[in-house]
């Protein structure tokens, strides 16, 4: 018999057209409920071999998810698996891990934007992640199985957000947050003003990224968020610093004494010294910024600078074209002189 009685509830498993399906009998609690059940479910998995209904309206969110995950777990950072599981979890509560994929409308996921933005009280960032990964697995069942279903997220919008504003430090205030640096930041954050390098790539810099003979860092592709790889120079003042550190051939660069492994991440010891600093409304990776700002204001070119940063697009980097304060007082200065 294909039904079975376990810990006082029944399961069906059965082979048709070479489909297995295993589950539960959900509410069902005598055997001829169990078998009308399991009918349904042959009728279902006939008529999707048959082509008269499509293999979506079978598929629970729970299954999508599922072949997400797994793909998640191959392809992204630990960190990244990691909130994406995190992501499935709130995503699946709020819909039910046994609804069928093809039952999600959009009206249902703008439902979800207002759960996440106005009940739970979340920014509009955190929702378009929610909605980045559910379309992202939408997007992978689809292709995967060859679906003939629309997303349903394309036909919603993710939120508008309010980008942080372009801060960069100017000399006053690097000198102000170099003396107020703890003696482990100092060093990551000269990196930063030296080389434009992400937080993330300098928490993971190893020494043999490091080429002292030669003079310069090299970042692989597959380490790089614009997937390019890039050789910066080393300057003497970092090069100082990491004498200062202790030069070795191998392992990280920059590691926690705590835990004896890199670092995961420096944003409370950060702030504290930004605000000892007295600097307001900064954040580290506004340091990249400052980098590409200097120097644009003292006339590289755009092409060197794109390359620097390791910009995907040349509009990235156009951004660094805003007059700074320091230039505008320069050219009131010579209006004054007329």
């Amino acid at each position: 018999m294909s039904v079975y009685e376990q810990n006082g509830k029944w399961y069906y498993n059965f082979m048709l057209y070479g489909i297995r399906k295993h589950g539960a009998c959900k509410g069902c609690r005598t055997i001829s409920e169990a078998l009308e059940f399991e009918a349904e479910v042959k009728n279902d998995v006939s008529l999707i071999y048959r082509k008269k209904k499509d293999v979506s309206d079978y598929i629970t969110l729970k299954q999508m998810f599922d072949e997400f995950i797994e793909y998640s777990k191959i392809n992204n950072k630990t960190k990244t698996y990691n909130e994406n599981k995190h992501r499935r979890d709130v995503i699946s509560d709020f819909f039910g891990k046994n609804i069928t994929i093809s039952e999600i409308t959009p009206a249902d996921i703008e439902r979800f934007k207002q759960y996440i933005t106005v009940t739970l009280g979340d920014t509009n960032s955190t929702f378009n992640r929610y909605f980045a990964v559910l379309k992202k697995a939408y997007n992978l069942i689809i292709m995967n199985h060859r679906l003939n279903l629309l997303n349903p997220c394309n036909l919603v919008k993710p939120l508008k957000i309010d980008n942080h504003i372009m801060r960069y430090l100017t000399e006053d205030e690097e000198k102000r947050l170099l003396a107020e640096l703890a003696p482990h930041l100092k060093p990551i954050v000269i990196c930063a003003l030296t080389t434009g390098l992400r937080l993330s790539n300098i928490l993971n810099l190893k020494w043999s990224s490091i080429n002292f003979d030669y003079g310069f860092i090299e970042i692989l592709k597959q380490e790089n968020k614009g997937h390019k790889k890039i050789q910066i120079p080393l300057s003497k003042k970092f090069k100082e610093e990491l004498k200062k550190i202790g030069i070795k051939k191998t392992g990280y660069v920059f590691i926690n004494p705590d835990t004896d492994k890199p670092y995961t991440t420096i944003k409370t010891g950060f702030n504290k010294a930004l605000e000892r600093a007295g600097i307001e409304n900064f954040r580290f990776h506004d340091l990249r910024h400052t980098v590409g700002t200097r120097l644009v204001a003292q006339g590289a070119d755009l092409q060197t600078v794109k390359e620097l940063l390791a910009h995907s697009d040349i509009k990235t980097t156009q951004r660094y074209l805003h007059p700074v304060k320091e230039n505008i007082k320069k050219a009131v200065d010579i209006l004054d002189s007329f």
